[in-house]
């Protein structure tokens, strides 16, 4: 399983992509990228841009693969994940990662971006969460992820999808043995029922979406139940 690299436990007594559309041109000048089935399947721009990008200074065949990762990714997404894409920029990734259930990072959407460096895939990606939390794992005030497979265990043959995967397994099994955040990993190991509340906390302050009342089905005919008692009223 993915999740066997971190392996914190509880202390005792404390209880066929679709080519279509993508398109790759060099013309001396930065390759430019046209996804339209990334924003067929819900692809949109990101927000966060770099200073720099490593668009052109990866190989097409690499890049391509990238796109390719990519698209899967956006038209089948993992369990909890959704992956926002750059079309300008494929090496500036951004995703959401819904806290597991059973976790205090239950019922946050977390924020994340994984950059990939010029000399991708025989370097692994930097990941970051963009949104605060409090884990072993990620540091402070940065957001950078401490996972094995980020560092050690790296392999140029590992895709997107396992490290995302990876990552959202980090939010159920933190590894304090490499903590960013010292504070959290001494936490985990020796008061872990604070450890949870104070994760809890900060999920509840930086995590938690929007709720966007009368979006849902319920809401939406609760309003136009008033809208017509108001209609009614006028006659």
């Amino acid at each position: 399983m993915l999740c066997n690299e971190a392996t914190a436990r509880r202390p005792q007594g404390n209880s066929g992509f679709l080519e279509t559309g993508l398109e790759v041109r060099d013309t001396g000048r930065p390759l430019t990228w046209r996804i339209d089935e990334l924003r067929k399947f819900g692809g949109k721009d990101t927000i966060w841009q770099r200073k720099s990008s490593n668009v052109e200074n990866l190989p097409p065949q690499v890049l391509r693969q990238v796109s390719r990762e990519l698209c899967e990714l956006v038209r089948q997404p993992p369990e909890g994940i959704r992956v926002t894409v750059n079309e300008e920029d494929v090496t500036d990734i951004e995703a959401t990662i819904e806290g597991p259930q059973g976790t205090p990072y239950a019922g946050g959407v977390f924020k994340l971006r994984l950059v990939l460096p010029k000399d991708f895939p025989a370097s692994p990606p930097r990941g970051f969460f963009t949104t605060r939390l409090f884990h072993p794992n990620v540091a402070v005030p940065s957001g950078e992820i401490c996972v094995n497979t980020l560092k050690k265990d790296w392999r140029p043959d590992l895709g997107l999808r396992q490290i995302l995967l990876t990552i959202k397994c980090l939010l159920i099994a933190p590894n304090p043995e490499s903590a960013l955040n010292e504070e959290a990993g001494r936490m985990l190991l020796e008061r872990y029922d604070d450890y949870c509340r104070r994760a809890r906390m900060m999920t509840e302050i930086h995590a938690r979406p929007a709720k966007h009342k009368g979006s849902s089905p319920q809401g939406k005919a609760l309003k136009l139940a008033k809208e017509k008692r108001r209609n009614l009223k006028r006659l």
